[in-house]
């Protein structure tokens, strides 16, 4: 293929990497509880110019905070932050499952979640939640061979999938709550 600075060339234009955007919903009360939610949004994008998606995933759920509950990560209260630090940890599972090798790129609209995931944080809350990402997190690093990023993103900005992930997660929230 030929190519000048700047220029996709074919085998560039044809690369292909997945984009996961997270979000968590604070508590609100359904069933005389408090629940909190998750979600994400997966889409599997062409690295070129106009970046078109080619495909894509979403889940949600609620947060689990009792042990003895199947889908208990560690969560012990159902806040926003350990809604944001549910989605990571749902998403990087998702990661782990996909057997494409394909470089991702998560994106999170929670500094705290972003910071605690990659370990840039120190945790005071949530110790066992964060431990539990974290752990996800090398996972799927290793996973990837180290093809793994984050960047955050602005929440609330009209930015389509982010905006996606929070619908989902405000979806998610009204879950049986445990």
């Amino acid at each position: 293929a030929r190519s000048t600075k700047g220029s996709p060339t074919a085998s560039t234009a044809t690369r292909e990497r997945t984009v996961v955007y997270t979000d968590g919903a604070g508590p609100e009360s359904f069933w005389g509880r408090q629940t909190a939610g998750w979600g994400f949004k997966s889409s599997l994008v062409a690295m070129a110019m106009t970046m078109p998606q080619l495909s894509s995933a979403q889940s949600d759920g609620h947060v689990v905070t009792d042990a003895q509950q199947p889908g208990y990560i560690g969560a012990e209260r159902p806040t926003n932050n350990t809604g944001e630090l549910t989605a990571i940890a749902q998403a990087l599972e998702y990661i782990l499952a996909d057997r494409s090798g394909r470089p991702v790129l998560v994106r999170y609209d929670s500094l705290y979640a972003g910071n605690m995931a990659a370990g840039k944080w120190r945790p005071r809350k949530n110790k066992v939640l964060v431990s539990h990402v974290r752990r996800l997190w090398t996972r799927a690093h290793t996973h990837l061979h180290g093809r793994l990023w984050t960047s955050h993103v602005y929440g609330h900005s009209n930015h389509q999938w982010n905006d996606r992930a929070d619908a989902l997660a405000s979806q998610g929230r009204g879950g049986a709550p445990t």
